[in-house]
């Protein structure tokens, strides 16, 4: 069980991060601002895969 919602929250990571790379030439992110609430430790990799994808796409954060 833990293994499916793992993987069902990568997918839903990698398609958000894909999306905002698509849509958007530069992202702006308050990261001081979204570090306050620690109750959701994925903030990490979500930034991670951001900036990757971001560089893949040639765009700015």
């Amino acid at each position: 069980m833990k293994n499916r919602i793992l993987s069902i929250r990568q997918d839903g990571l990698h398609k958000l991060t894909h999306r905002l790379c698509q849509g958007f030439k530069i992202i702006c992110l308050n990261s001081t601002g979204m570090m306050k609430n620690h109750s959701d430790m994925g903030f990490y990799e979500f930034k991670r895969q951001l900036e990757y994808k971001h560089a893949l796409f040639g765009n700015g954060i």
